[in-house]
């Protein structure tokens, strides 16, 4: 059997683009008023209380050059990690 591995942490892919602004000196209003979407939404995704979406992970790829795969394998690898962290719906068993 091969033993699973328990991320120490879930990374969520906002933490990621939060880095890539940065980097390229760009302010989440900026960021959010070029791919048109509410600068409240961006901050939700970039603090990790919303999902990256097909949609939005489009919009990241033609304003970051950032291939719109990644951000989707990124958030379906972040959300993986955060079940094995811990199941939030299953019930322990005694």
């Amino acid at each position: 059997m091969i033993e699973q591995i328990t991320p120490y942490k879930a990374t969520h892919p906002g933490e990621v683009l939060l880095d890539e602004l940065k980097a390229r000196d760009i302010r989440q209003k900026e960021f959010a008023a070029e791919i048109g979407v509410q600068p409240t939404l961006l901050n939700e995704i970039i603090s990790g209380k919303r999902p990256v979406t097909a949609d939005i992970a489009i919009l990241f790829e033609k304003a970051l050059n950032v291939p719109a795969d990644f951000w989707m394998q990124f958030q379906s690898q972040y959300e993986h990690d955060a079940a094995r962290k811990g199941p939030r719906n299953v019930i322990p068993k005694k």
